[in-house]
This record gives C-alpha cells, sequence and structure tokens, in this order.
C-alpha cells in the first residue's frame, strides 16, 4: 500500500507502474504514470475492458487510504495485438 509509506513521487511511479504491471501480467501497453502532489495520472492501452478493470481494482487497491485528491485514468481499450 502506498499510504502506509513516505515516497517521493518517482518511487510511488514506479510502485504503482509495478503493481499494475504484475496484476495486468503486462498486458497494458504504453503504460504512463505521472504523480504530481495530490494527483495522480495514469493513461495506457488495453486490449480488452478486463485488462482495464484488473488495472483499476490494482490502482485503487494500492492507494487505499492515501491522500489523494484526484486520480486521472485514461485507459484506452482497443483491439490491436500486441506488438
Amino acid at each position: 500500500m502506498i499510504a502506509k509509506i513516505d515516497l517521493s513521487p518517482e518511487q510511488i511511479e514506479r510502485t504503482l507502474q509495478r503493481v499494475i504491471n504484475e496484476r495486468t501480467a503486462g498486458r497494458l501497453r504504453h503504460l504512463e504514470i505521472e504523480v504530481q502532489e495530490d494527483r495522480i495520472l495514469v493513461r495506457g492501452t488495453s486490449s480488452s475492458y478486463y485488462v482495464k478493470q484488473l488495472a483499476i481494482d490494482s490502482l485503487l487497491k494500492a492507494l487505499d487510504g492515501s491522500q489523494v485528491q484526484t486520480l486521472d485514468m485514461v485507459i484506452h481499450v482497443d483491439d490491436a495485438p500486441f506488438a
């Protein structure tokens, strides 16, 4: 959980990226995470709504109890095969 640990924005970004990649088995492409004070922006591309939901669920669990005021998730779902 992110809330219990005092981490830099870069450490939070790496931690969230690892959590999402583990939960989605790397099926979220072009994953970008940006942390700014009380805001987190997550961008990526998924081949299914299921993978998108896994990413959202893992992120919310990791952030449970944190002081994040705004969480923006921009995850596009497309049918393109993985490259």
